[in-house]
């Protein structure tokens, strides 16, 4: 597994983009008292509909994500609260509730060689137990069968989240191993607000930057980001080719786990700057 080190910044310093804001979508629910989730439809907020992307389980151990106003903490009077519950086998391939911020096709969407942000606060709830393998929060994603190409994940018996990324040579389809740079460690019931920026390039060095609470922590530009979308990758490709563009999308994502997760989203944001979506 190659990794790579973390660099910690002063959170003034380095924060190289200077567009004009832009937020291009935005899930913020305090914002929007008609907000609902249709497990029809997806979220609807602010006059948009924003997609639900599930898998195995749902209505059993993986469960819709639900408005909550009950528990308000630090001025947040109303989140979104993701559940799932322990699961008693370990053959299922994936369970997953996540919210498309983003899709492939959308005139937001991400592009090759263009930075585009995603801000968004999260808390792990008081039902979060260590998880026995990755949990995904955050993933820029080109299409089945393929990974990730850049994920934020709680690593597995800890609390403490890492971003994954992956391109040709490094992924989880039989080529390398996915690239993983650790992050720090979360409380449980305490909010975080992070900034995860990410251009794209599968010919030569991209870029994922990340910040925490206004430091900058992460600047990783050394390695490709995304797959050549006009070749199989690995083993996994199944003379599949990968999508020639992104879905971006915020919630939770696990193979089939022994423990119980609670996660709690709010002020979602897509942009194109930090200052878009910080």
């Amino acid at each position: 597994m190659k990794i790579a080190k973390l660099i910690i910044l002063a959170a003034s310093s380095l924060v190289p983009f200077t567009l004009a804001a832009q937020t291009n979508r935005y899930i913020d629910i305090e914002a929007d008292a008609s907000a609902m989730v249709d497990s029809g439809a997806g979220i609807l907020n602010n006059g948009v509909t924003y997609t639900l992307a599930t898998k195995n389980d749902v209505g059993t151990y993986v469960f819709y994500p639900t408005i909550e106003t009950s528990n308000p903490l630090l001025n947040h009077t109303t989140d979104f609260r993701f559940f799932m519950l322990a699961h008693p086998g370990t053959t299922t391939p994936g369970e997953k509730m996540l919210v498309n911020l983003t899709e492939n096709g959308q005139p937001h969407a991400p592009a090759w060689n263009v930075m585009n942000t995603i801000g968004f606060e999260v808390r792990l709830g008081a039902d979060y137990q260590l998880q026995t393998k990755n949990m995904q929060l955050v993933e820029w994603w080109q299409g089945s069968p393929y990974g990730a190409v850049v994920e934020m994940i709680i690593k597995p018996g800890t609390k403490q989240w890492a971003i994954g990324i992956e391109n040709n040579a490094n992924n989880d389809q039989g080529n390398g191993a996915e690239i993983f740079i650790d992050g720090q460690t979360l409380n449980i019931g305490q909010w975080y607000h992070f900034v995860i920026g990410v251009k794209p390039n599968y010919a030569s060095n991209g870029a994922v930057q990340v910040w925490q609470d206004g430091i900058y922590l992460i600047n990783h530009g050394s390695d490709p980001v995304g797959y050549n979308p006009a070749t199989v990758v690995g083993t996994k490709g199944n003379g599949g080719l990968p999508m020639n563009g992104f879905n971006v999308c915020v919630g939770m994502y696990r193979p089939a786990n022994t423990n119980d997760a609670e996660i709690y989203f709010d002020s979602l944001r897509w942009g194109s700057s930090y200052g878009d979506v910080k």
